[in-house]
């Protein structure tokens, strides 16, 4: 379990420091190397193998892959229409 702690810290030491010195506390002297989008992916990477490793070692279960499954029908709001047409449009801003 420590080298996976030590492993974790040392892969989210980039992405901490900027998130310590910019985010969270405004620092006004800029951080010199930003975090890339490849570190922030490979501790995404990490984190889903550390819960893959534990669920294993605690409850036996195993999740493969480790991906969000959507829960709703998330096409939903595009099938209703959100701008209503002209006509309608032109009755509201008469009666106004």
């Amino acid at each position: 379990m420590d080298t996976d702690l030590q492993q974790l810290a040392a892969a989210t030491e980039p992405i901490k420091k900027y998130v310590d010195k910019q985010i969270a506390h405004s620092d006004p002297l800029p951080v010199r190397d930003l975090p890339t989008f490849d570190d922030l992916d490979s501790v995404i990477d990490l984190l889903g193998e550390l819960l893959q490793k534990y669920l294993w070692i605690l409850e036996a279960v195993c999740r493969n892959p480790i991906a969000p499954v959507p829960q709703y029908d998330w096409l939903a709001p595009f099938r209703v229409p959100w701008i209503a047409s002209d006509s309608v449009a032109r009755e509201s801003l008469a009666r106004k």
